[in-house]
């Protein structure tokens, strides 16, 4: 589902920027993924929720960029 040359192509300059691209990219291969694949949901479900009890999470930005 990822095609990391089409990825890197369209990468926009700046960190901020590169960092959100990035991040939708991964939402949309995962959430491809989960619809796909019982399992995958399984285990992105696990993530998201260590994520959440580890304070992952907390460690936003008051960037006025964001």
């Amino acid at each position: 589902h990822h095609n990391p040359a089409a990825h890197f192509a369209h990468r926009p300059s700046g960190d901020l920027p590169r960092k959100v691209y990035d991040a939708a990219e991964q939402a949309r291969i995962e959430s491809l993924g989960a619809n796909a694949m019982r399992g995958t949901a399984e285990n992105l479900d696990a993530v998201l929720d260590q994520r959440c009890q580890s304070g992952e999470f907390a460690m936003g930005s008051e960037d006025a960029d964001a």
